[in-house]
Protein backbone atom coordinates (compact mmCIF):
# COMPACT_ATOMS: atom_id res chain seq x y z
CA UNK A 1 0.00 0.00 0.00
CA UNK A 2 1.72 3.32 -1.51
CA UNK A 3 -0.76 5.82 0.57
CA UNK A 4 -1.43 6.01 4.10
CA UNK A 5 -4.20 3.52 4.49
CA UNK A 6 -7.71 5.26 5.63
CA UNK A 7 -8.15 2.83 8.68
CA UNK A 8 -6.38 0.01 10.81
CA UNK A 9 -7.82 -3.43 11.46
CA UNK A 10 -5.59 -5.00 14.12
CA UNK A 11 -5.59 -8.56 15.35
CA UNK A 12 -4.74 -9.14 19.13
CA UNK A 13 -3.11 -11.87 20.24
CA UNK A 14 0.72 -12.31 18.82
CA UNK A 15 0.33 -9.21 17.01
CA UNK A 16 -0.06 -6.40 19.32
CA UNK A 17 -0.07 -8.64 23.07
CA UNK A 18 2.72 -11.05 23.52
CA UNK A 19 0.25 -13.60 24.69
CA UNK A 20 0.34 -16.76 21.86
CA UNK A 21 2.52 -18.36 24.48
CA UNK A 22 0.32 -18.36 27.60
CA UNK A 23 -2.19 -19.45 25.24
CA UNK A 24 -0.77 -22.67 23.53
CA UNK A 25 0.57 -23.54 27.44
CA UNK A 26 -2.59 -23.33 28.98
CA UNK A 27 -4.34 -24.69 26.00
CA UNK A 28 -2.46 -27.89 26.18
CA UNK A 29 -2.61 -28.41 29.32
CA UNK A 30 -6.60 -27.88 29.45
CA UNK A 31 -6.61 -30.62 26.73
CA UNK A 32 -5.10 -32.59 28.85
CA UNK A 33 -7.07 -32.07 31.75
CA UNK A 34 -9.79 -33.13 29.96
CA UNK A 35 -8.04 -36.83 28.39
CA UNK A 36 -6.78 -34.95 25.10
CA UNK A 37 -2.67 -34.95 24.81
CA UNK A 38 -2.53 -32.24 22.22
CA UNK A 39 0.94 -30.39 21.40
CA UNK A 40 1.31 -26.87 21.64
CA UNK A 41 2.61 -27.52 18.17
CA UNK A 42 0.12 -29.37 16.75
CA UNK A 43 -2.53 -26.38 19.32
CA UNK A 44 0.03 -23.52 17.06
CA UNK A 45 -1.43 -24.32 13.96
CA UNK A 46 -5.18 -23.19 14.95
CA UNK A 47 -3.85 -19.90 15.67
CA UNK A 48 -6.80 -17.53 14.46
CA UNK A 49 -9.53 -19.72 14.79
CA UNK A 50 -12.51 -19.35 17.13
CA UNK A 51 -12.24 -21.53 19.83
CA UNK A 52 -15.58 -23.92 19.08
CA UNK A 53 -14.10 -24.07 15.48
CA UNK A 54 -10.45 -25.19 16.68
CA UNK A 55 -12.03 -27.53 19.38
CA UNK A 56 -14.28 -29.34 16.39
CA UNK A 57 -10.98 -30.30 14.64
CA UNK A 58 -9.46 -31.19 17.76
CA UNK A 59 -12.26 -34.00 18.56
CA UNK A 60 -11.75 -35.24 14.86
CA UNK A 61 -8.17 -35.68 14.96
CA UNK A 62 -7.98 -37.45 18.88
CA UNK A 63 -11.55 -38.88 18.47
CA UNK A 64 -12.71 -37.39 22.00
CA UNK A 65 -15.59 -34.89 22.65
CA UNK A 66 -14.18 -31.48 24.29
CA UNK A 67 -17.38 -29.66 25.26
CA UNK A 68 -16.14 -25.90 25.11
CA UNK A 69 -18.54 -25.22 28.15
CA UNK A 70 -16.43 -27.82 29.51
CA UNK A 71 -12.68 -26.20 28.05
CA UNK A 72 -13.54 -22.51 29.24
CA UNK A 73 -14.75 -23.42 32.86
CA UNK A 74 -10.66 -24.40 32.80
CA UNK A 75 -9.48 -22.03 31.06
CA UNK A 76 -10.71 -18.36 31.21
CA UNK A 77 -9.85 -18.61 35.27
CA UNK A 78 -6.45 -19.28 33.77
CA UNK A 79 -6.16 -16.19 31.28
CA UNK A 80 -7.86 -13.98 32.87
CA UNK A 81 -5.01 -14.52 35.86
CA UNK A 82 -2.23 -14.27 33.04
CA UNK A 83 -4.03 -11.25 31.66
CA UNK A 84 -3.53 -9.60 34.58
CA UNK A 85 -0.70 -10.73 35.96
CA UNK A 86 2.02 -11.28 33.61
CA UNK A 87 0.65 -10.98 29.69
CA UNK A 88 1.94 -8.04 28.68
CA UNK A 89 2.33 -5.64 24.66
CA UNK A 90 4.97 -5.64 22.89
CA UNK A 91 6.91 -2.59 22.85
CA UNK A 92 6.10 -1.62 18.87
CA UNK A 93 2.07 -1.89 19.77
CA UNK A 94 1.56 1.66 21.37
CA UNK A 95 3.59 3.21 18.84
CA UNK A 96 1.86 1.70 15.81
CA UNK A 97 -1.15 3.49 17.72
CA UNK A 98 0.31 6.09 18.26
CA UNK A 99 1.87 6.79 14.57
CA UNK A 100 -1.25 6.40 12.85
CA UNK A 101 -3.99 9.50 13.06
CA UNK A 102 -7.02 7.37 11.85
CA UNK A 103 -9.78 5.34 12.89
CA UNK A 104 -8.57 1.65 14.39
CA UNK A 105 -10.44 -1.25 14.75
CA UNK A 106 -9.56 -4.45 16.59
CA UNK A 107 -10.82 -7.73 14.73
CA UNK A 108 -9.76 -10.70 16.79
CA UNK A 109 -10.98 -14.32 17.41
CA UNK A 110 -10.68 -14.63 21.12
CA UNK A 111 -13.85 -14.27 23.35
CA UNK A 112 -15.32 -10.83 24.62
CA UNK A 113 -14.33 -11.83 27.95
CA UNK A 114 -10.72 -12.10 26.74
CA UNK A 115 -10.53 -9.00 25.07
CA UNK A 116 -12.21 -7.02 28.70
CA UNK A 117 -9.62 -8.53 30.62
CA UNK A 118 -7.19 -7.45 28.15
CA UNK A 119 -8.33 -3.86 28.25
CA UNK A 120 -8.78 -3.67 31.78
CA UNK A 121 -5.23 -4.70 31.82
CA UNK A 122 -4.01 -1.95 29.09
CA UNK A 123 -7.04 0.90 29.36
CA UNK A 124 -5.17 2.88 26.73
CA UNK A 125 -5.51 0.51 24.16
CA UNK A 126 -8.92 0.00 25.12
CA UNK A 127 -9.18 3.57 24.20
CA UNK A 128 -7.20 3.82 20.59
CA UNK A 129 -9.82 1.32 19.41
CA UNK A 130 -13.09 2.94 17.39
CA UNK A 131 -14.72 -0.71 17.13
CA UNK A 132 -14.14 -4.28 18.26
CA UNK A 133 -14.49 -7.35 17.02
CA UNK A 134 -14.71 -10.49 18.73
CA UNK A 135 -15.66 -14.28 18.16
CA UNK A 136 -19.07 -13.35 19.84
CA UNK A 137 -20.12 -10.78 16.90
CA UNK A 138 -19.61 -13.04 14.30
CA UNK A 139 -21.73 -15.77 12.47
CA UNK A 140 -17.86 -17.32 10.74
CA UNK A 141 -14.83 -16.51 12.25
CA UNK A 142 -11.20 -16.68 10.81
CA UNK A 143 -9.92 -17.72 8.18
CA UNK A 144 -13.32 -16.52 6.92
CA UNK A 145 -13.43 -12.89 5.87
CA UNK A 146 -16.36 -11.39 7.92
CA UNK A 147 -14.67 -10.18 10.72
CA UNK A 148 -12.45 -8.17 8.84
CA UNK A 149 -15.28 -7.21 6.69
CA UNK A 150 -17.34 -6.43 10.15
CA UNK A 151 -14.92 -4.36 11.56
CA UNK A 152 -14.26 -2.04 8.10
CA UNK A 153 -18.33 -1.89 7.92
CA UNK A 154 -17.96 -0.75 11.86
CA UNK A 155 -15.28 2.30 10.62
CA UNK A 156 -16.97 3.09 7.93
CA UNK A 157 -14.50 2.54 5.54
CA UNK A 158 -14.38 0.12 2.48
CA UNK A 159 -11.77 -3.14 2.99
CA UNK A 160 -10.03 -1.67 0.14
CA UNK A 161 -8.67 1.02 2.17
CA UNK A 162 -8.07 -0.55 5.60
CA UNK A 163 -4.83 -2.26 6.24
CA UNK A 164 -5.00 -5.33 8.11
CA UNK A 165 -2.01 -6.59 10.42
CA UNK A 166 -1.93 -10.32 11.42
CA UNK A 167 0.57 -12.73 12.77
CA UNK A 168 -1.09 -16.20 11.57
CA UNK A 169 -1.88 -17.86 8.70
CA UNK A 170 -6.16 -18.34 9.19
CA UNK A 171 -6.09 -14.25 10.07
CA UNK A 172 -3.90 -13.50 7.21
CA UNK A 173 -6.41 -15.46 4.49
CA UNK A 174 -9.65 -14.13 6.18
CA UNK A 175 -8.04 -9.94 5.81
CA UNK A 176 -6.82 -11.12 2.04
CA UNK A 177 -10.18 -12.79 1.60
CA UNK A 178 -11.79 -9.17 2.96
CA UNK A 179 -9.95 -7.50 0.37
CA UNK A 180 -7.65 -5.82 2.83
CA UNK A 181 -3.98 -4.57 2.01
CA UNK A 182 -2.51 -7.37 4.90
CA UNK A 183 0.58 -7.26 6.28
CA UNK A 184 2.07 -10.04 8.24
CA UNK A 185 4.08 -9.69 11.50
CA UNK A 186 6.19 -12.53 11.50
CA UNK A 187 8.73 -11.93 15.02
CA UNK A 188 10.20 -15.10 15.18
CA UNK A 189 10.10 -16.28 11.40
CA UNK A 190 8.88 -19.74 12.46
CA UNK A 191 5.63 -19.00 10.10
CA UNK A 192 4.82 -19.12 5.98
CA UNK A 193 2.46 -16.33 5.86
CA UNK A 194 4.09 -15.76 2.54
CA UNK A 195 -0.03 -14.83 1.23
CA UNK A 196 0.12 -11.43 2.58
CA UNK A 197 0.74 -8.86 0.79
CA UNK A 198 3.96 -7.61 2.87
CA UNK A 199 5.65 -9.93 6.08
CA UNK A 200 7.27 -8.02 8.32
CA UNK A 201 9.18 -8.76 11.18
CA UNK A 202 8.24 -5.81 13.93
CA UNK A 203 4.87 -3.79 13.78
CA UNK A 204 7.58 -0.89 13.61
CA UNK A 205 7.75 -1.17 9.63
CA UNK A 206 3.74 -1.56 9.51
CA UNK A 207 3.41 2.05 8.32
CA UNK A 208 7.09 2.87 6.22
Amino acid sequence: MDALPRALLLDLDGTLLDSEPSYKRTEAAVLLELGVDASEAELDGYTGTPLAAWLRRVEERHGVTVPPEAFLARHRPVMEAEVAERIALFPDTVALLDRFPGPVALVTSSMRWYVEAVFARHPALAARFGAVVTADDVHRGKPDPEPFLLGARLLGVAPSECLAVEDSANGVTAAVAAGCHTVAIDRDGRHDLSHAHQVFDTLDRVLG
